[in-house]
């Protein structure tokens, strides 16, 4: 098996720099920077046998695995077929397809979609009335997406009255 890539999130790199903040506070800057460069390198070894830490206790999921680097624990995802799931935004102009060049390269000027590529715990926020879809789920875990519609507080006294509110008017009712 060839070695896999290995990212960090951004959360964890933020982490690893307030490590080496908190070192350089405490006067042992140098102690942090080591610190920090050996996490590097003991997360980087996990490319060659990405099992080698075990399965998290508390979660028992076999692509959730950790290390112990005392006094740290270090939990990481392994993701076999790392397969990232993207949004995709729709130009919600009807008129866009009809009179059309032939399309020979896709580009930002002749789409009708714009591709979002997204990771879990990633939330995007859109109008409701943008047209989107997601593609298949092509990886052997489950997915789930949680969709919902946001309504500001006094939305309807800033802005617009709601449909539903005052009944409806009849034509030719005064």
């Amino acid at each position: 098996m060839p070695p896999i890539a290995i990212t960090f999130a951004e959360s964890a790199l933020g982490d690893l720099e307030a490590i080496k903040d908190w070192y350089a506070e405490q006067k042992a800057p140098h102690v942090g920077k080591r610190l920090v460069a050996e996490i590097f390198e003991r997360v980087e070894a996990l490319a060659e046998p990405p099992d080698m830490g075990r399965i998290v206790p508390e979660f028992q999921q076999p692509f959730l695995r950790e290390f112990i680097f005392p006094p740290f624990r270090i939990v990481y995802r392994h993701d076999r077929d790392r397969v990232r799931d993207t949004v995709n935004f729709h130009d919600p102009r009807m008129q866009t397809g009809i009179i059309r060049p032939p399309v020979t390269e896709l580009t930002a000027y002749n789409t009708d979609q714009v591709v979002v590529q997204v990771v879990p715990g990633t939330l995007l926020l859109f109008p409701a009335w943008l047209p989107h879809s997601v593609d298949r789920n092509r990886s052997d875990r489950e997915r789930i997406s949680l969709s919902f519609n946001l309504m500001f507080s006094h939305y309807a006294e800033r802005m617009a009255k709601l449909l539903w509110e005052g009944g409806i008017r009849r034509s030719g009712s005064g």
